[in-house]
């Protein structure tokens, strides 16, 4: 076994060796975790095959939660602009008609009386509302109404977990844990039925 002073040479010289692999955004962001920056060092400083295999399965573990949240990220994103596109082009091609009055002698068109935005955003809070890949809508169908509530905030809204947490009245590790456990379910769904038809 290495003695304290032992494992910290081997690490630091580990650190200055690898100095621009270490600055990788992914890799900053996976060692800005405490226990993360604990198992680099244990691997490096006792190289066994159960240090390094744990690193390597925490380490993909991040790496595919980083890849999946971007994945939800884009889908909801892109579906929203694709929808957006759609609804434009509806209203350009038919300005005329919303345009017109609702009767010969009235002032009023028809578009005075829809109430809706002007710029024809979705205004549902529904986070199944946004999705057309019908993969990930089942997906989502299957986590509880709150998960969904809290995936809606952060990935149509655009809230971070903090003020989340504020909305719902939850506390932040409440609501991270949520996300969390809502996007491993999802995933877990998604590779479970990525080879299936989404007919």
């Amino acid at each position: 076994m290495e003695n304290k002073e032992d494992c910290c040479d081997k690490f630091f010289g580990f650190i200055k060796e690898n100095e621009e692999f270490l600055n990788n955004p992914v890799i900053k962001a996976f060692l800005s975790k405490e226990e993360n920056y604990q198992l680099l060092k244990k691997s490096i400083c006792y190289p066994t095959l159960q240090n390094q295999e744990l690193l390597d399965q925490t380490f993909r573990a991040f790496y595919f939660h980083i890849r999946f949240t971007a994945y939800v990220s884009s889908t909801l994103y892109f579906h929203g602009i694709n929808l957006d596109k759609k609804i434009r082009e509806t209203n350009y091609r038919f300005p005329i008609t919303l345009d017109q009055p609702i009767g010969d002698n009235s002032e009023i068109s028809y578009k005075d009386l829809a109430e809706h935005r002007e710029d024809f955003e979705i205004e549902s809070d529904n986070l199944l509302d946004y999705i057309i890949d019908s993969n990930l809508y089942k997906a989502l169908q299957d986590i509880t109404s709150n998960q969904r509530k809290i995936l809606y905030l952060v990935y149509v809204k655009g809230f971070t977990d903090s003020e989340v947490s504020i909305l719902l009245n939850k506390s932040q590790q409440a609501v991270s844990k949520s996300r969390s456990k809502a996007l491993k379910k999802v995933r877990k769904y998604i590779e479970g039925n990525s080879g299936k038809s989404t007919m």
